[in-house]
């Protein structure tokens, strides 16, 4: 049963990607529209945003001073990797930790318990700031020194992991030394810890951690660093083969630093509006991104009734003794669901498919 039941999830979901249509960027208000319910103003603000930053680009929902939902651009960059331990998350009633002016250690070694005496020196160097922490990984002993610095209200303080793996960790580390004006704590340098220096902080003035992502808003490196590197990358991809994964980590890398944000900044006159606009505008944004990664398919549940039919001719082919019969049968009821609950909605109590 087990195995039908995976066999017909496979068949359902590759009917449904089959199906999906590549959106374009015309769409993205549309698409805005239906998943914020019917809200122009959040559709047209969300596409502006997609438009302006791209398929791959950062958009961040805050609240606005006013009343009017509106889209600012500003400077900044995402990093793949987010906070290490959900106790750090510093917002009421939200899964971020967001800090204002803050001051960044960045390092491509594994920090452990080693150099608790060196973090405890750097935590005293910031004189109040909050602090970022980006490294290869953490110690168990570091993360819950950490945590507990933070809930005992001593120091502002969250952690991050480089995603990232060999030269292109390192890479990574130094462009964001370089972006946030910084000097990366690496073994290739001959840097440690305990060498830190409070010059040798980055900074931001701002810093948003998830579960998944870190944006840095307003990295405060030197422009003439900035260039130099960026001018460092383009003649070396002129050089690189654009069919190689040469060419493709490079052009990652010149985002990287050239990244912009797209703020969308809700409006509403009390705290439930607020509360409720900014759920919709966070729908519309996911549905945007979805369909910018995966296409659209019709909606109404019309597509997993198109699924569905795929499922019955597998089953023509079927063995009336095989057991995947039952998985295949789980599965289709699954995919009913939502058309049922559209139909009794409706007043039908019952319904045949030739109807969807």
């Amino acid at each position: 049963v087990v195995v039908g039941i995976k066999d017909g999830v496979a068949k359902a979901v590759e009917a449904i990607n089959a199906m999906a249509t590549p959106v374009t960027s015309p769409e993205y208000e549309k698409i805005a529209y239906i998943s914020s319910n019917g809200d122009t103003e959040i559709a047209t603000a969300v596409a502006s945003a997609f438009n302006v930053v791209g398929s791959d680009g950062v958009v961040m929902v805050e609240e606005s001073n006013s009343t009017t939902t509106a889209v600012d651009i500003v400077e900044g960059t995402q990093i793949p990797g987010g906070y290490v331990s959900p106790y750090l998350i510093n917002q009421d009633n939200s899964t971020k930790c967001i800090f204002e002016n803050a001051r960044i250690v960045i390092t491509d070694k594994k920090i452990t318990a080693a150099d608790l005496m060196a973090i405890s020196n750097i935590v005293q160097m910031a004189s109040g700031a909050p602090i970022l922490f980006v490294a290869e990984d953490y110690d168990a002993e570091v993360i819950a020194a950490f945590v507990v610095n933070k809930l005992q209200g001593r120091c502002s303080i969250c952690a991050i992991k480089l995603s990232l793996y060999g030269e292109d960790k390192t890479q990574r580390a130094s462009d964001l030394a370089t972006l946030t004006g910084g000097k990366l704590v690496s073994e290739s340098l001959n840097t440690t810890l305990a060498d830190f220096r409070s010059s040798w902080f980055g900074t931001a003035n701002k810093v948003v951690v998830s579960t998944e992502k870190t944006i840095i808003i307003g990295g405060q490196g030197d422009e003439e660093d900035l260039e130099k590197l960026r001018a460092q990358l383009v003649a070396s991809l002129e050089e690189a083969d654009p069919n190689s994964f040469e060419y493709r980590k490079i052009r990652s890398r010149i985002t990287y630093l050239d990244g912009i944000v797209s703020v969308i900044r809700v409006g509403a006159s009390t705290g439930q509006e607020m509360k409720e606009k900014r759920d919709r505008v966070d729908d519309a944004i996911n549905a945007v991104r979805s369909a910018i990664k995966s296409g659209w398919v019709p909606g109404g549940a019309v597509a997993f009734v198109k699924a569905i039919e795929v499922l019955d001719k597998t089953l023509e082919d079927m063995p009336n003794d095989d057991i995947r019969r039952v998985g295949y049968g789980v599965v289709k009821s699954a995919l009913l669901a939502p058309i049922t609950t559209l139909f009794t909605n409706a007043g039908k109590s019952s319904f045949s498919l030739a109807e969807c």
